[in-house]
Formats: structure tokens, sequence, C-alpha cells
């Protein structure tokens, strides 16, 4: 499961790069604290994604195999 656009990636810089010049960002439009949040409850949604389709794909070679059977 790939995206041509990570916007993971991207908001982890974000908050890399918002936190590392507080002085320049006093008020982001967005906290780093919630952006952070925010990329955990996609990283964890992706990961359960990921897991549903390898689930998936077994119970499809399963059933697959028990056919041929």
């Amino acid at each position: 499961m790939h995206s041509l656009w990570d916007g993971q990636a991207i908001a982890q810089a974000m908050v890399s790069g918002l936190t590392g010049n507080a002085a320049l960002y006093p008020a982001p439009p967005v906290l780093p604290a919630a952006l952070t949040t925010l990329v955990s409850a996609y990283t964890t949604a992706k990961n359960a994604a990921i897991a549903a389709v390898a689930a998936a794909e077994a119970a499809t070679a399963s059933k697959d195999d028990a056919w041929r059977t």
C-alpha cells in the first residue's frame, strides 16, 4: 500500500521544522503536538489497513487452496 504523495513524511517534517524553529513560528497554524497526534492516528490506521489487506490476501489464498483440494 503505497502512495505517490506521502503526507506522513511531510507532516513529520513540518513537526520537526516548527519545533526546531519556534522563534520563526511563534503561532503556527497547527501546534506541533496536535500534528504529532494526527500523524500517530494516521500511522495506526495505515498499519491496520496494511494488516487487513494481508489478512484478506491470506484468506483468499486459503479459500482457493480449499477449492483445489
